[in-house]
């Protein structure tokens, strides 16, 4: 029975709980969400791929210099891809790509 009493104002609906319900559904949603998980995947193909090829330059190529210089290019590529993959996990823990 409805009625006007505040015995079922416990009940109350949840909008955000709709919305984020919603949004999961949503297959936008749902794709801008698995951008994370592309993102990650290609960063780590991407710093195994360009470190082992700035690796094999600085083992294989004549002159000191173009040791260090390949070298410090793969260092570099790994640093930089640590930056995105961290990048990627905080994004993540803000919810910015959370479903």
């Amino acid at each position: 029975m409805r009625g006007t009493s505040l015995a079922g104002a416990g009940v109350a609906r949840d909008d955000r709980m709709m919305e984020k319900d919603r949004r999961r559904l949503s297959p936008w949603w749902q794709m801008i969400s698995g951008m994370r998980a592309y993102g990650v995947a290609v960063t780590v193909i991407w710093a195994m791929c360009a470190c082992t090829v700035l690796l094999v330059l600085a083992v294989s190529v004549g002159g000191t210099w173009l040791h260090v210089g390949f070298a410090a290019g793969a260092v570099a590529e790994l640093a930089l891809s640590a930056l995105t993959l961290r990048f990627l996990s905080r994004a993540s823990v803000r919810g910015r790509f959370d479903v």
